[in-house]
């Protein structure tokens, strides 16, 4: 029972950082694309 309780919660952790990284993810990805292009410049 114990194993199944620690899955459960790295696979809800797992999940939570997933949407962690999309959502720092999308933030950082204006700002690099805004980088990018002015070393393009």
């Amino acid at each position: 029972v114990k194993t199944a309780i620690l899955l459960a919660a790295g696979a809800a952790n797992a999940d939570a950082a997933e949407k962690i990284l999309e959502g720092t993810g999308q933030k950082l990805r204006p700002a690099l694309s805004e980088i990018e292009g002015s070393k393009g410049r």
